[in-house]
């Protein structure tokens, strides 16, 4: 088991090495650990991006359809199917078949306590108790097609941030990293430099 608070242990002595402030981008569960690093020690940071984070772990934002196939391949101990259901939401654009069938090859080749610990309810990922108290810059970004988790999950998270701005990758999933790069770079850019993710 590696649940999130251990991580965040260690990106945190990471960041506090480099003996600046720095803007973090966070992705699906890695946004929640910055975040929980940002309300720890908002000092590490200048500004924070996220990209499809949940508002905690298992959350209603999930779509049902996917949490009730999870718990059902998970009561079967059935690894591939964890894997495959999983992996299929976070790659579901059709571009991405070759990264997402290459992931599930990689994840497969792990041992299965490795696989199934990854799924292990994790208290520690529920940040919306943290967000009032994070005073920073968030850019909350989120693809409003995404499969694994409702573009809710980006609402709440940025309703829930006093100094939040949303921005939503259109027809897009929950990683817009891989299929709108040149569109993600250029938001990301702009909010780094101005403070805005829009024109």
């Amino acid at each position: 088991p590696y649940h999130l608070d251990e991580p965040v242990k260690d990106v945190r002595a990471v960041l506090a090495a480099l003996g600046r402030p720095v803007v973090g981008v966070g992705i699906s569960a890695g946004a929640n650990l910055l975040l929980k690093l940002a309300h720890a020690d908002p000092r590490l940071f200048a500004k924070l991006v996220t990209v499809g984070a949940p508002p905690s772990d298992f959350s209603r934002a999930f779509h049902p359809s996917y949490l009730e196939r999870h718990k059902t391949d998970l009561e079967k101990q059935d690894v591939s199917g964890v894997v495959r259901s999983h992996t299929e939401l976070v790659f579901s654009e059709p571009e991405m078949r070759e990264l997402r069938e290459q992931t599930i090859r990689s994840r497969l080749l792990l041992p299965c306590e490795t696989i199934l610990s990854f799924f292990d309810p994790d208290p520690g990922k529920d940040v919306m108790p943290l967000l009032a108290d994070i005073r920073l810059p968030v850019l909350v970004t989120h693809g409003r097609k995404d499969r694994l988790l409702a573009f809710a999950a980006a609402e709440q998270i940025a309703a829930g941030l006093p100094n939040a701005q949303l921005y939503a990758f259109e027809d897009k999933g929950h990683l817009p990293i891989f299929t709108a790069t040149d569109e993600f770079c250029e938001v990301l850019r702009r909010f780094v430099r101005t403070g805005t993710a829009t024109v």
